[in-house]
């Protein structure tokens, strides 16, 4: 498996526009990277609640989230229209007697998906929220010697398909296997060889993202489609993790690259892994990526800071300098974009570092980057292998990669200190 390195450097071709245009072509390539600022920004509060974070968004504005309460334990939450004291509304779902929530997925009819589970984590079980009613999903079939003792829900589709993972305890040994929930039947996605793996995005067609182990113990992002599991490889490192995927296949995670030393956000398209550029430091991660493109998640910068980033086609920008004024000089920075909806909304977990408050968020469309300047061009066969040809030509290539040569095992300190809203459980 090849891989490239997703970089601005392809955006920028306006030099070629004299061969383009006697070829006859029409296109819509960006020139420029410049963005518009700034746009609106809103705190998702919950009330009691010591702080929270917004995990996905739905094109009418509705979060799923978790909120903690003045214990600090974790209470699945979601807001509609801005949240409230937003002229909107919150509202902390339904969990059974004694048990916590946290949600982690939202759909466009706004039927949302999670995880309950018990102050330790000991017990837990994926759970779907419907009409204001939570639904416990149903447990997967063991095999002989093999116990479910639980199971965590990680995103849903439209169809109301829930994915995840089921955890099975053997007398060796426990694991996590990727499940989809389809109605009442529970499916066992299976590995890429070895024991564990986990689903955690899933899109129109029933195309699943995730993570499985291979033979040699270590995880790589995989995808689930048509019956099959497929090896996505890596950026020439050895660890790599798949979030979501939209409806035309493009998948984004995060991959590390050769000698393991810096981890990168990542763009799979036709199963190819891109790197995405970071904001200056040596690790990110994308969560979300929406039918037109837009991608979200979190970046470190030169001086080691996360910081919620943007990524539109070729070009990459920090969603803290698109605030205003009045919100960073109240101490508001935005740690993590995990979701981003197919009108531009975004969510995430923001910290305040004079208050010292955590909070949920969300971003009005309004006001999201757009290239601002476009090269138009006419159709043509020649005209189009020509653009492909200026824009593989300026991509890095790197070496041939055998994807069964790379293999991965995340280690918890690098996803505590990426994924602040993915706290490992497995």
């Amino acid at each position: 498996m090849k891989y490239y390195v997703y970089s601005s450097r392809v955006s920028c071709i306006a030099k070629y526009f004299g061969n383009l245009a006697a070829a006859g072509i029409v296109s819509t390539l960006a020139c420029s990277s410049a963005w518009a600022a700034p746009y609106d920004f809103r705190l998702l509060t919950s009330p009691g609640a010591t702080g929270g974070m917004g995990r996905a968004v739905n094109i009418a504005g509705g979060v799923a989230g978790t909120s903690l309460s003045m214990n600090y334990e974790p209470l699945a939450t979601s807001w509609s229209d801005g949240g409230g004291g937003n002229g909107g509304s919150v509202t902390i779902l339904e969990h059974p007697a004694g048990l916590f929530g946290e949600a982690y997925g939202i759909n466009a009819s706004g039927v949302i998906a999670g995880t309950v589970s018990d102050v330790g984590g000991g017990s837990s079980r994926a759970a779907m929220w419907k009409n204001g009613s939570i639904k416990l999903l149903p447990e997967v079939s063991s095999q002989p010697l093999e116990t479910v003792v639980g199971s965590l829900g990680r995103a849903i589709g439209d169809a109301d398909w829930v994915v995840g993972a089921t955890y099975f305890s053997t007398p060796h040994r426990g694991y996590l296997r990727a499940t989809v929930w389809m109605g009442e039947s529970a499916v066992d996605l299976g590995t890429l060889g070895g024991f564990s793996s986990l689903a955690q995005g899933i899109n129109s067609a029933g195309a699943i993202v995730g993570w499985s182990e291979t033979s040699d113990g270590r995880s790589r992002a995989a995808l689930w489609r048509d019956g099959s599991i497929i090896d996505l490889g890596t950026m020439g490192g050895s660890l790599s993790e798949a979030f979501d995927v939209n409806d035309s296949g493009v998948i984004v995670g995060s991959s590390y690259t050769a000698g393991d030393t810096e981890s990168h956000a990542t763009i799979w398209i036709n199963n190819l892994p891109y790197a995405l550029e970071s904001l200056g430091g040596t690790n990110s991660v994308a969560y979300s990526i929406n039918n037109a493109g837009f991608a979200v998640g979190t970046s470190t910068n030169s001086e080691g800071w996360l910081r919620a980033t943007l990524w539109n086609g070729f070009s990459v920008v920090d969603l803290n300098s698109l605030l205003t004024e009045d919100v960073t000089s109240s101490g508001w920075r935005l740690w993590g974009a995990t979701s981003i909806s197919d009108n531009k909304l975004i969510t995430g977990h923001a910290y305040n570092e004079i208050t010292g408050e955590y909070s949920a968020y969300i971003l009005s469309p309004a006001k999201i980057p757009e290239p601002n300047t476009f090269l138009l061009v006419a159709v043509g066969v020649f005209g189009l292998l020509r653009v492909r040809k200026v824009v593989s030509f300026r991509l890095k290539r790197g070496s041939f990669l055998y994807p069964d040569t790379f293999l991965y095992s995340m280690s918890e300190s690098t996803k505590e200190a990426l994924i602040y809203s993915e706290p490992a459980k497995y």
